[in-house]
C-alpha cells in the first residue's frame, strides 16, 4: 500500500470517531449529487479504501516538481488548499479548493510529471485519501461509482471552461463571480492571496471591496 508523501495520517479502518463518521457522511453525500444511485452497499465496499490525512495551516501537499508518486486523490473533507504556479519568476495563485471538492495536481497526476504547481494548506485541512489503484478497482468493480467519477470530471471540465471567460472581464467584475459563484470561499481567503489571483495589487482589492460595500449600502430599502 503507498503512503502519502505529505500530511499526519490518522489511523486506518475500521474509523471509531464521531469526526471521522462525519467527514465520511459529508463527503459520500456529496458524491451522491453526482449519482443519486450510488448507495450504502457501494459505500461500504469504499470507505475501506480510503485514507485519512490531515495538514496543517501552511503545509504542502505537493511542492513544485515533485510527482504523484503515490498516486493518490484528495478528497476535502474539511480547510481550504491553493495552487501556485511561477511565472516571470513571482509565485501566484491559480486556484482554491475547499471541503467537499477534490484536490490534485491534474497534469502530475494523470501524467506523472513533475508538478509545475504547488498545492498548499491555507486553513487547517482534513483529506480523505484515494489511491489510484483502489480507485481503478472500485470504478471497474462498481458501475455507480464509475458514473460519479465521469460526473466529477464534468463538473470540474465544465466550471474550468466557465473560469475561462473570467479573463475578458474586469477586474471588480472577476472579483465578483467568485464570490457569487463560489461563495464558500468568501472571507475565509486571505486579501494578499485573493489579489494574486485576480491578478491585482492588494490596494486595488480593498478599493474593489469598498466599493462593493457602498453599493450595498445604497441599495438597502429603509423602513
Amino acid at each position: 500500500m503507498y503512503k502519502p508523501q505529505r500530511g499526519l495520517q490518522a489511523p486506518s479502518f475500521p474509523f471509531t470517531d464521531h469526526t471521522t463518521a462525519s467527514h465520511f457522511t459529508a463527503l459520500f453525500t456529496e458524491l451522491q449529487k453526482h449519482n443519486p444511485l450510488l448507495s450504502q452497499r457501494e459505500i461500504d465496499e469504499i470507505i475501506p479504501c480510503c485514507k485519512v490525512v490531515t495538514f496543517k495551516k501552511n503545509d504542502l501537499l505537493l511542492d513544485y516538481g515533485e510527482i504523484c508518486r503515490c498516486r493518490h486523490v484528495y478528497f476535502a473533507a474539511e480547510g481550504l488548499v491553493t495552487a501556485l504556479y511561477i511565472k516571470d519568476g513571482k509565485e501566484n495563485n491559480c486556484w482554491f479548493m475547499a471541503e467537499g471538492e477534490v484536490i490534485i495536481a491534474i497534469d502530475s497526476f494523470y501524467n506523472q510529471a513533475r508538478s509545475e504547481e504547488k498545492l498548499q494548506a491555507l486553513e487547517n485541512t482534513t483529506c480523505i485519501v484515494l489511491y489510484i489503484e483502489d480507485l481503478t478497482a472500485l470504478t471497474r468493480r462498481l458501475p455507480e461509482f464509475l458514473w460519479v467519477e465521469n460526473m466529477l470530471t464534468r463538473h470540474y471540465y465544465q466550471q474550468a471552461f466557465a473560469r475561462t471567460k473570467w479573463v475578458h472581464y474586469t477586474a471588480a467584475e472577476r472579483y465578483a463571480l467568485l464570490i457569487e459563484n463560489y461563495p464558500k470561499f468568501n472571507d475565509r481567503v486571505s486579501n494578499s492571496v485573493l489579489a494574486s489571483y485576480l491578478g491585482i495589487s492588494p490596494v486595488h482589492l480593498n478599493r474593489i471591496k469598498r466599493n462593493c460595500l457602498s453599493k450595498k449600502v445604497t441599495n438597502v430599502t429603509l423602513f
